[in-house]
């Protein structure tokens, strides 16, 4: 925390207060039982950008959010070792100058949860 997140072509911070990125994987089970917040997250997002990134092609990433109903701003497909994103899932709250300000690993406990949607929407998360 407190870092800079990795440049990301195409990615840009400057277009909101706050950009959770959701780093996920088709495969991963912990993702899959995740989709349900992720869902939540991205209509609760009023004041902030959610970005899907992955290292599968964005056709893939796009196919698995749009199975479970997640439509986030922006689908990115870029490599695990040049994000520093080790595991799937792996959220992180980026302000508008590219600083990672909080990260979350694996899948969430329902206070993670609701601590990861106010910081993304300064409101509770419903249920």
């Amino acid at each position: 925390m407190g870092e800079p997140f990795a440049a990301v072509p195409g990615l840009r911070f400057d277009a909101a207060p706050v950009t959770f990125i959701v780093w996920v994987r088709s495969t991963c089970r912990y993702c899959t039982e995740s989709m349900g917040f992720y869902r939540r997250l991205v209509a609760g997002s009023r004041r902030a950008r959610v970005v899907v990134l992955g290292a599968e092609p964005v056709e893939t990433l796009r196919g698995y959010l749009d199975e479970h109903g997640v439509v986030p701003d922006a689908v990115v497909s870029v490599g695990a070792a040049a994000v520093r994103l080790p595991v799937t899932p792996m959220l992180v709250l980026v302000d508008s100058g590219g600083v990672v300000r909080k990260v979350w690993r694996g899948k969430l406990t329902s206070e993670a949860e609701q601590e990861g949607f106010e910081s993304l929407t300064g409101a509770e998360a419903p249920r």
